[in-house]
């Protein structure tokens, strides 16, 4: 029998996964995306959202340490 601690993680690694597919699916994601991530990676909206959809679908994410409208702007030109 699991215990509580096993099934929780059991169930946030299905809920990601669930969640990515459908981002996956509704935005169209493929191997030529790119996100640009400004903020920490164990922060939800930096990273979670939707960073690993883009990255299992096979995209790239653009990792910056932090935001400047210059860098984010000249890095966006760059990667497209």
């Amino acid at each position: 029998m699991m215990d509580f601690v096993e099934v929780r993680k059991r169930a946030c690694y299905g809920n990601m996964a669930w969640k990515c597919l459908d981002h996956i699916t509704t935005l169209n994601l493929n191997k030529q995306d790119k996100l640009l991530v400004v903020g920490p990676l164990y922060h939800v909206g930096a990273y979670d959202l939707p960073g690993v959809a883009v990255w299992m679908s096979g995209g790239a994410l653009v990792v910056e340490r932090e935001f400047d409208a210059q860098r984010a702007s000249c890095g966006i030109g760059h990667h497209g």
